[in-house]
C-alpha cells in the first residue's frame, strides 16, 4: 500500500516521483469475507458527476515538463515515515514444478506494438515513477492504456489517436507538479479500465490523493475518480465521477474507526488499489483500505462498491452505489484482500441469480490475517441480483465459498540478467554523489520485485470463473518465482455459493521467473495467461502461455525479448527498499475473441556514458531514472 510520505527535500535534480512508489498498495497478500451476515457492513451513497474531459482538454492544460538532468531542479524526493515490513518467510518449502520450455512467439500473435513506458512519464510530466502499474482495455476498434502516470490512446493496430496525457489532467486536476507556479498538484495512481461492448463505453478508474499545494505533502482526503467515456471513441469526450473514500465520517463518508497518527486517535482510511469490474447492469469497484497515517498501516479490509452500469454511461449528474464494507472470511479467521472481480468477453455474463459477478482472492499475507505466507485455498465471491441496480432499491446479495487449491506462497524477488545500469554506475560516481550524496554501499544489479502473492487476474468464460497469482515455487532445487492459475466451476445450491475446481496448475521455468501473470479467455475458455519473463538468462520480457480447460500451458512464449536490465531508482538507494515491478499486467478481450495484453518489460539499453553524455533518456528510449516499457499485444 501507499504510505503517507512527506517531501523532505527539493534539491535540484530530475523529477522522480517516489511518492508513487508503486501506487499505495504494495503489501503482502490475500483475504475475503462474504456479505454483510458475514461480518461486513453495508451502506449506500452516491458517485458524485464532476464534469467532462478529453485528451484535447488535458494538452491544453497540461503544465510545461520540468527540464531533466543532474542540474537537480526539479526532483522530488520523498522521505518513507517507516520502513516497509518485511514479508514473512515461508514456514514450508515451495511447491516443486516441472518447469516448462522457453520458446518464441506464439503462431497466434496478430499485433504488437509499444505501448507506454519511462520516457513518456518523463517526457509528458517531468517525473519518473515506479511501478508503472497497469491499466489496459480494448473495444470499438481501440486501445486505451494507462500507467502511473501517463494515459493514450490508440488504434487497433497500435498508431496514437492522440498525445499522451498526464492523468492529473486527463482528469481535470492540477498538474501532479507546475514548475511555473512550483506548485504541486495531487497523486494519481493504480489506474485500471474496461471497455463494455453493451453501451460501447471505455470505463476508467484512479485512486487520487490530495496533496498541500506548497510542500507537497499528502493531507489525507482521497477519491476514487471515475471516466466514462460517451462513445467507443476513447479520443472523444468522457464524464467524470468521483467518490469518497477517506471513510473517517466527514463530508456523508461511513466512519471506518481508522487508527490514527497517535495512540487513540483516528484518522483517514485509505481506498488503495482500486480494480473495477462489470456485468449486465453493474460496475463495480473493490479496493483494500488501510488506516493512512496510522504509524503501524493497519489494513482495515477490502471494500466493495456496486452501481448501475447505464446511469454511469448516460451521464447521470449522480449514481447511486450500494457498498460492501470490512469484508471478512470469519470461517477461516481472515480480512478480505484484493477482491478481482471476473470480466467476461463481449456480453458473456452470468444470468445466475437475477445477474451474479464473481470475485476471486488470495488468502495469504499479513492482510489477511494468516500469519503465514503460505496457503492452500483462495475465496470465491459472488454477487448476486445485479439486476436489481437499475432499480430505485437495489437487492444485492454477496456470498463467498473457500475454494481448496494447490498450494501456493509469498513468491520470492525475482533475479535479473546482467546489462548496463547507466543510473546505477552513477550513483557510485561523481556526478550522483554531487547530486544525492554517497551511497550507503555500492549499487548494483537489482532484484525485480514479485510482488505478494494477492490475487492478481480472473476471467469469467464460458461459465467458468479463471484465476491467477504469483507463488514461490521450486525448480530444481532453486526457489523461483512461478504462477498459480486455474478453473472454477461456481454454481448455487439452496441459496448458497458453490464451487469446484476445474483446473489448477502451477507454472514455471527452468532458472527463471514469471512475475505479475493476468488471464484472458474467450467466450469458448480459450485464451492466454501474461507475464513478465526474467532471471540470468533473461532480461525483463514480455511473454504469454497459451490455455484452455485441460490444456495447461505447454511453453512459455516470448512476444518481445528484453533489451537490458530494470535500471529504476527504486531499486537503488535513492528509491528504495523495494525495487518496483508491475503492480500488475492486464488483459482484455475484443468483440472479436482476440485477447490483448499489456506487459512490462525492458524495450532498451545503453552505457552510462551514452546516458550521461545526453539528456539521460538515451536517445529518447527511457526516462532519467526508470527504463521500464509496455508491449502490447493482440493474441488469438
Amino acid at each position: 500500500m501507499v504510505r503517507r510520505r512527506s517531501i523532505t527535500i527539493r534539491v535540484l535534480s530530475v523529477s522522480i516521483l517516489t511518492a508513487l512508489l508503486g501506487g499505495f498498495p504494495v503489501v503482502r497478500a490475500s483475504g475475503d469475507t462474504s456479505s454483510p451476515a458475514s461480518g461486513g457492513s453495508r451502506s449506500s451513497s452516491e458517485a458524485v458527476f464532476r464534469g467532462t474531459t478529453s485528451f484535447d482538454a488535458a494538452a491544453r492544460s497540461a503544465a510545461a515538463a520540468p527540464a531533466a538532468g543532474l542540474s537537480l531542479d526539479r526532483i522530488r524526493v520523498i522521505e518513507e515515515e517507516h520502513e516497509e515490513q518485511e514479508l514473512p518467510v515461508p514456514a514450508a518449502a515451495a511447491p516443486v514444478v516441472a518447469p516448462v520450455p522457453i520458446a518464441g512467439e506464439p503462431s497466434g500473435l496478430l499485433t504488437e506494438f509499444e505501448g507506454l513506458g519511462a520516457f513518456d512519464n518523463e517526457s509528458v510530466t517531468g517525473f519518473n515513477v515506479e511501478p508503472p502499474d497497469q491499466g489496459l482495455c480494448v473495444g470499438g476498434g481501440s486501445v486505451l492504456e494507462s500507467i502511473n502516470i501517463t494515459i493514450r490512446p490508440f488504434n487497433g493496430s497500435g498508431k496514437p489517436l492522440a498525445p499522451a496525457a498526464e492523468l492529473n489532467q486527463f482528469y481535470g486536476l492540477p498538474p501532479s507538479f507546475d514548475p511555473a507556479t512550483d506548485r504541486f498538484g495531487p497523486i494519481l495512481t493504480d489506474p485500471s479500465c474496461l471497455y463494455d461492448p453493451e453501451t460501447k463505453r471505455f470505463f476508467h478508474i484512479v485512486l487520487t490523493l490530495d496533496a498541500d499545494p506548497v510542500s507537497g505533502d499528502l493531507l489525507g482526503p482521497n477519491h476514487l475518480d471515475i471516466a466514462v467515456s460517451r462513445t467507443k471513441d476513447p479520443a472523444g469526450q468522457w464524464n467524470l465521477y468521483r467518490i469518497d473514500a477517506t471513510n473517517d465520517g466527514s463530508d456523508g463518508t461511513p466512519d471506518h474507526d481508522c487508527p490514527g497518527e497517535t495512540d487513540g486517535a483516528t484518522g483517514p482510511c485509505i481506498g488503495d488499489y482500486p480494480q473495477i469490474g462489470l456485468d449486465r447492469t453493474g460496475f463495480f469497484i473493490t479496493t483494500n483500505e488501510y488506516a493512512f497515517f496510522d504509524p503501524d498501516e493497519r489494513f482495515m479490509g477490502a471494500q466493495l462498491y456496486a452501481m448501475s452500469k447505464s446511469d454511469l454511461a448516460s451521464g447521470a449528474a449522480s449514481v447511486p452505489f450500494e457498498t460492501f464494507e470490512s469484508l471478512q472470511v470469519p470461517e477461516r479467521s481472515q480480512v478480505a484482500f484484493t477482491l478481482r472481480a471476473a470480466d467476461a468477453p463481449g456480453t458473456t455474463w452470468s444470468s445466475l441469480k437475477h445477474g451474479s459477478v464473481f470475485f476471486a482472492s488470495a488468502m495469504v499475507g499479513v492482510e489477511s490475517g494468516n500469519p503465514s505466507p503460505d496457503y492452500d485455498a483462495i475465496t470465491l465471491w459472488a454477487l448476486s441480483n445485479t439486476e436489481s441496480l437499475d432499480s430505485p432499491q437495489p437487492n444485492l446479495k454477496l456470498r463467498h465459498k473457500v475454494i481448496n487449491t494447490l498450494a501456493y506462497q509469498i513468491p520470492p524477488p525475482s533475479t535479473q540478467r546482467p546489462g548496463d545500469l547507466p543510473l546505477g554506475e552513477c550513483l557510485n560516481q561523481a556526478p550522483c554523489i554531487s547530486a544525492f550524496g554517497p551511497p550507503p554501499s555500492p549499487q548494483g544489479l537489482s532484484v525485480v520485485d514479485s510482488l505478494d502473492g494477492r490475487m492478481l487476474g480472473t476471467w469469467f468464460a464460458d461459465g467458468l470463473l479463471w484465476f491467477t497469482l504469483g507463488t514461490a515455487v521450486e525448480v530444481g532445487g532453486n526457489d523461483l518465482a512461478g504462477v498459480l492459475y486455474g478453473a472454477i466451476a461456481p454454481s448455487f445450491k439452496e441459496g448458497k455459493l458453490r464451487g469446484r475446481v476445474q483446473m489448477q496448475e502451477l507454472l514455471a521455468v527452468d532458472g527463471n521467473n514469471l512475475v505479475m501473470p493476468s488471464i484472458g479467455l474467450d467466450s469458448a475458455g480459450h485464451g492466454f495467461l501474461a507475464f513478465t519473463l526474467v532471471g540470468p538468462d533473461h532480461f525483463p520480457s514480455a511473454a504469454v502461455g497459451k490455455v484452455s480447460l485441460g490444456h495447461p500451458v505447454a511453453k512459455v512464449r516470448v512476444v518481445q525479448a528484453g533489451a537490458g536490465p530494470q535500471d529504476g531508482f527504486s531499486g537503488y538507494w535513492i528509491g528504495g527498499p523495494r525495487p518496483r515491478w508491475g503492480d500488475y499486467s492486464y488483459t482484455a478481450v475484443d468483440e472479436q475473441g482476440n485477447v490483448w495484453a499489456g506487459v512490462e518489460y525492458i524495450a532498451q539499453t545503453c552505457t552510462f556514458e551514452e546516458w550521461i553524455g545526453g539528456d539521460l533518456t538515451c536517445g529518447g528510449t527511457r526516462g532519467a531514472f526508470a527504463n521500464f516499457a509496455t508491449r502490447v499485444m493482440e493474441l488469438k
